[in-house]
């Protein structure tokens, strides 16, 4: 493909709810996604592919989505940026044929990597384009620039600076100060850091020696100083101002008034004073309150006038008695929160925000509009409804005979329990849009359900995304897989290569069993037999009768009995591949209507072609012969062979006599035997005219692998074909014989 777009890095804001993120950029694996997700502080957290998410789209020009296993929450960013690996796996192999897809694929994934480097250096301090520094390097090793500035030189090139400041202590005269030197001037309390280096001297203060122009100020504590004495003489006027108040009550009003203002003026000269001075600027805003304390209005006077302990008057202050008791008040408003280690209330309880309570025990109905926190015990009598909502922060248990929790009012909304875990939330909950129980990841319901519970069905993963089931046994972690990535399914493995897999762990050893009533007789598939190699499947009839049925519409197609005999109801059509009979078997006739009077055998047990060598020879004598043969063949069909062969200009060796033989028949005539064939001759020496060669065995009675040819004379009679009838290199023999065996 083209690279059309420099794009390589996305982010999303999390709200909580939503999981599947989609980027816009092409990538060739899964692990060429680098996720983060960032909080609201800044932590950056690197996200696990396969346990926080998957990749969808590997390959695709367009891109695809990561899907979270848990939604990002609100306030936190979610980043996707490719990162190519920086690899070269191209390998071109001379005069192979140039492989298109293959290298722009690699040119492709050059690209990237130099639009990564790209990015990364987009987000480095660089200098601006015309600018220049000298040089970038520094030598200084880990351990002695620990704690040191990275800043610039005099010539403007990077370099590892000294500390902040180095403290020389109290200034002093003759003394060789360096940058960055930090010295104390003992006359003002100020604090200066040196900006040229020198050698100090004439005297204090710095401000007005001869080298000020080489110090700059950092800490201006006489200004501090002077601050901090200006705020305490204004708290001391404050509280004397304060005092002088509360010998009167009638003029208390006055002079609050003008301590108030006393204490507001110093609090402004304490918030003038500098940082440095944090300390005296507290001390006067402390005196400031104490003043305003003082300084209490007639009528706040007036309502502690003629009360009486342990009892409430309308405009009075409340002040507990002996026992601690207050008696005669009415409703009780309280904003903030009310401790009391027992309370006993005769009327109604009117709670508008939460009620923290250690031991609660009610013996009527309890109906609360709002949230109800029990840190303790909660124990009710009678029915509890929550409108608001509960929660407990210790375990909670329903008693009683029939014990019943009842979530929802029957009313057409969702319903739902949800746990706050630390890594993700579950729910469990009725979506009542499409009336299902649901166990899901997250708080929201319908959005990623794991478990959905209707009526008729109950599905898992019902949102159909990228997400493994498994069921574990005692020893085997998958009893039951189902991969989501490749909607496989396997019996004891997690890797499942197909559609359905069923893996026992062990060669040698049966691995499933189909059965009806699950003790009788069935169908065992085994892994392998003890003869056979690990990759073969045996299939194992275990009833009595050891039978395998095959059907077809409801029709036997083929079955397998325990004399390992198959019976095809419909014939045997091989499209390729051979039929192979072993060692002594063939194929069974005898179903076949016998047509002969007498039958010996229905039994074809033996098929074979082939070639053999053919033996020229006399009757008599121990000669030789040569020829040129065209290749003699052969070719068996049950018991009954025939041969061919084709001799040209037969040449004599060393002479024989007698009549022609040729000898050496793939298979032996058995005694008392018959067989004939046909001849043909060319260039012999006869001496009379020939009505039918022909071709016969040499012997009826005994076995042979020998025949010869006999002459049957036109002019009647008969006579075998003589070795003396022999044309010396001119004379053929062609011949077909046929016998049984």
């Amino acid at each position: 493909m083209t690279v059309t777009s420099t794009n390589q890095k996305v982010s999303f804001s999390g709200n909580g709810s939503t999981t599947i993120f989609a980027y816009n950029f092409k990538i060739f694996a899964q692990t060429d996604l680098l996720v983060i997700l960032r909080s609201a502080t800044g932590t950056e957290t690197t996200q696990q592919l396969t346990s926080k998410y998957t990749v969808s789209g590997v390959g695709a020009t367009s891109g695809g989505n990561v899907t979270m296993g848990t939604a990002p929450p609100s306030g936190t960013t979610l980043v996707i940026q490719r990162v190519q690996p920086q690899l070269q796996g191209l390998d071109l192999v001379p005069n192979d044929p140039f492989p298109a897809q293959s290298m722009e694929d690699a040119l492709d994934k050059l690209v990237f990597n130099v639009q990564s480097l790209n990015e990364e250096v987009g987000r480095a301090i660089k200098a601006s384009t015309t600018n220049t520094i000298g040089d970038t390097e520094f030598t200084i090793s880990a351990t002695d620039r620990a704690n040191k500035l990275f800043s610039f030189d005099s010539s403007g090139n990077l370099s590892i600076a000294q500390e902040l400041g180095t403290y020389r202590g109290n200034w002093a005269a003759s003394t060789a100060y360096a940058v960055r030197d930090l010295v104390k001037d003992t006359s003002t309390g100020n604090i200066f850091i040196v900006i040229t280096a020198h050698t100090s001297s004439g005297s204090q203060p710095i401000t007005t020696n001869t080298d000020a122009a080489k110090w700059a100020l950092i800490v201006d504590a006489a200004s501090a100083t002077t601050s901090k004495n200006a705020a305490a003489a204004s708290a001391t006027a404050s509280a004397n101002s304060a005092t002088a108040s509360s010998n009167s009550a009638a003029t208390s009003s006055t002079k609050a008034d003008e301590s108030a203002a006393s204490a507001a003026t110093s609090s402004t000269k304490a918030g003038e004073a500098s940082a440095s001075a944090t300390a005296s600027a507290n001390s006067a805003t402390a005196s400031a309150n104490s003043a305003t304390a003082a300084a209490a209005s007639a009528a706040d006077v007036a309502k502690v006038e003629g009360i009486t302990n342990g009892t409430v008057s309308a405009n009075k202050a409340m002040v507990v008695d002996s026992a601690k008791d207050i008696t005669g008040g009415r409703n009780l408003t309280i904003s903030g929160e009310l401790d009391a280690g027992s309370l006993d209330i005769s009327g109604d309880i009117d709670v508008d925000g939460t009620t923290n309570l250690d031991i609660v025990d009610i013996d009527g109905a309890v109906n609360m509009a709002t949230t109800a926190l029990v840190t303790g015990v909660l124990t009710t009598t009678a029915a509890t409804v929550f409108n608001g909502g509960f929660a407990s922060n210790a375990a909670s248990s329903i008693g009683g005979t029939t014990p019943t929790l009842t979530i929802g009012d029957a009313g057409a909304e969702d319903a739902k329990i949800v746990f706050d875990g630390n890594a993700a939330d579950y729910h469990v909950g009725l979506d009542d849009s499409e009336d299902a129980l649901q166990i899901g990841l997250g708080a929201a319901l319908g959005t990623t359900p794991r478990i959905t519970i209707r009526a008729a069905e109950v599905v898992v993963n019902d949102l159909g995304i990228d997400l493994d089931f498994r069921v574990e046994g005692d020893a085997d972690t998958h009893a039951l897989f189902v991969e989501g990535e490749t909607d496989r399914v396997s019996i004891g493995s997690n890797d499942p290569p197909m559609k359905l897999t069923v893996r026992n762990g062990t060669v040698n050893s049966d691995i499933a069993k189909f059965t009806g009533d699950g003790t009788g007789g069935g169908l065992t598939i085994s892994t392998a037999s003890t003869t056979r190699n690990d990759d073969t499947v045996v299939l194992k009839a275990s009833d009595a009768f050891g039978e395998f049925s095959f059907v077809s519409d409801s029709t036997e197609v083929l079955r397998l009995n325990k004399d390992n005999q198959a019976t095809l109801a419909n014939g045997l059509t091989l499209t390729d591949g051979n039929l192979v009979v072993a060692n002594g078997h063939g194929i069974d006739f005898s179903a076949q209507t016998q047509s002969g009077s007498t039958t010996t055998a229905e039994l074809l047990d033996h098929y074979e072609e082939g070639t053999w060598t053919p033996v020229f020879q006399g009757s008599s004598g121990s000669g030789t012969y040569s020829f040129t043969s065209v290749t003699a063949r052969y070719t068996r069909v049950g018991n009954l062979v025939t041969v061919s062969a084709t001799l040209l200009n037969i040449t004599e060796g060393t002479a024989m006599g007698g009549y022609v033989q040729i000898a050496g028949l793939p298979f032996t005539k058995p005694a008392n035997t018959y067989g004939n064939g046909a001849v043909g001759l060319s260039q012999w020496n006869v001496g009379f005219e020939v009505l039918a060669p022909i071709i016969e065995p040499v012997t009826y009675a005994n076995a042979t692998t020998i025949v010869y040819i006999h002459l049957h004379r036109n002019n009647a009679g008969s006579s075998n074909l003589l070795i003396s009838m022999l044309t010396d290199e001119s004379s053929d023999i062609v011949f077909t014989f046929t016998y049984q065996v």
